[in-house]
């Protein structure tokens, strides 16, 4: 009997597995019914392209580092983008498994959550053919017919017993990625910082199954001894690179006008100075000090 080859369908399959702006463009819309919509600041690349990018080196494994720090502002996209990587990353390899971990259990399974409806959508099974096992009712825990699998934790609870990734394998099988690891009405406290710097270090750091599996931080700055700043410090184990995405750059242009304009973003840093070092240009210093207007002084 011969093979009958829908080469509409390969086309637009290879199309999407090739492209990750393509593949969010689609899936966004047919799962939100809203357009993704690429950013357009002046003067600037899109975040969107550049996030694109370092998630597209990833899948690659072209780089010569372990992990990634993504510093971006709130409400940039970010969680939708990380998430949109992750079902990306099974029209590529079946076989991936993921641990994605938030500030709580609860927003962790939220993004999930997102990723399952992707994934189950008849379009994406259409596509790719990724089957999820029948007994995978759960959103913050699910696994494919082949043996990858999602699960959700929050930064501050036991990831005993989970693992990201695939031993001896020279290809990409998965990531460990730490989104928003901690509130920021909490990040002022030493023990919840403390709490939260601990669990990295003695959980979910060990629970790569691969020499090769990445580990993605992608979240705001929130406080200058956060987890972000012990990740470049150098005194972690793992070698990672930073990517500081800031909403104004020097010449006074916003990374994201169609969300915050550069209006928006003047008068934020003029009324809340401390903010918008911290959570928009990624820079943050101590509360109460160094900032000041030179129009004091006068």
């Amino acid at each position: 009997m011969a093979v009958v080859i829908d080469f509409e369908k390969e086309e637009l399959a290879a199309k999407l597995r090739g492209s990750y702006i393509e593949f969010c463009k689609v899936f966004f819309k047919l799962v939100t019914n809203r357009d993704f919509i690429v950013s357009a600041p002046l003067s600037r690349e899109s975040h969107h392209i550049q996030l694109a990018r370092i998630f597209t080196e990833i899948i690659r494994q072209q780089n010569d580092y372990r992990g990634i720090v993504i510093n971006i502002p709130p409400g940039y996209g970010k969680s939708v983008m990380v998430s949109m990587l992750v079902a990306w990353s099974y029209t590529h390899y079946a076989d991936c498994n993921f641990i994605y971990t938030s500030y709580s259990q609860e927003l962790a399974a939220k993004h999930t959550s997102f990723i399952k409806t992707i994934m189950t959508s008849a379009h994406y099974q259409y596509l790719f053919g990724v089957e999820l096992k029948k007994d995978s009712k759960a959103k913050d825990n699910f696994q494919t017919s082949i043996g990858g699998g999602v699960r959700a934790f929050g930064t501050g609870g036991a990831i005993t017993g989970q693992d990201a990734g695939l031993p001896n394998l020279d290809r990409f099988s998965g990531a460990i990625i730490i989104d928003d690891p901690i509130k920021p009405d909490e990040v002022h406290s030493d023990t919840i910082r403390a709490t939260v710097l601990k669990n990295y270090q003695e959980t979910i750091r060990q629970r790569a199954r691969g020499h090769n599996v990445p580990f993605v931080f992608i979240g705001q700055r929130l406080h200058e001894d956060d987890l972000a700043a012990y990740l470049l410090s150098g005194n972690d184990t793992i070698t990672w690179k930073p990517y500081v995405l800031k909403a104004l750059d020097p010449c006074g242009n916003a990374l994201y006008p169609e969300v915050m304009p550069a209006e928006d973003l003047l008068q934020m840093q003029d009324k809340s100075p401390y903010v918008f070092a911290s959570q928009m240009q990624q820079d943050p210093i101590p509360a109460g000090g160094a900032l000041y207007n030179p129009d004091d002084l006068i």
